[in-house]
């Protein structure tokens, strides 16, 4: 039992990450372990993503409720996106056909861009923003993600501004616990 228990599907825009954080769960699954080039530096483009969501979304709601959680194993706005706009090809889809659930979980301001179809979603979406830590004393000895992740102070704003009606909004300090053992040895 877990998290993603109360989610039917995940969608993740991309293969890798180019944050490469130290504690991603994910560098330990086969999708990365069998990898030559190390976590976080590469990031595979699911390409056409949209168009096949577009037909499993209407699979699904055939079937039942649609809750999915983007993303599970790659951040969705991570540097690719600026470039790629797969995860924006994505929430389209879903603005034209709506899940009944969707939470997009992130560590980038970039989500901000998309605001639009976020508000177009209405109630039934969640962004969650990912913040280490706000604090440089913890920063400097927290083995954070390389130096590609935004920095906690530049996700902050980008929450707020996602934020404009209070539903979208979600801020997630993660790992709090190992920053706190080592800034304070507990």
């Amino acid at each position: 039992m877990g998290f993603l228990e109360d989610y039917t599907h995940t969608l993740n825009p991309y293969g890798g990450c180019a944050f490469g954080c130290s504690y991603c769960y994910v560098k330990g699954m086969p999708v990365a372990a069998f990898r030559e080039e190390a976590w976080g530096a590469w990031v595979d483009v699911k390409q056409g993503a949209d168009e096949l969501l577009r037909r499993e979304l209407a699979r699904a709601a055939a079937k039942g409720p649609v809750r999915i959680f983007m993303s599970s194993s790659t951040d969705p706005y991570q540097p690719a996106e600026y470039r790629e706009q797969v995860t924006r090809s994505l929430l389209e889809a879903m603005a034209e056909a709506p899940p009944d659930f969707l939470l997009v979980q992130t560590r980038s301001p970039l989500v901000t861009r998309d605001i639009d179809l976020l508000l177009r979603l209405g109630s039934r979406v969640r962004v969650s923003m990912t913040v280490e830590t706000d604090l440089d004393t913890v920063r400097r000895v927290f083995p954070l993600p390389r130096r590609r992740s935004p920095r906690g102070s530049r996700r902050s704003p980008g929450s707020r501004k996602q934020a404009s009606p209070s539903r979208l909004r979600s801020r997630r300090y993660c790992p709090a616990a190992s920053a706190c053992r080592l800034c304070c040895g507990r």
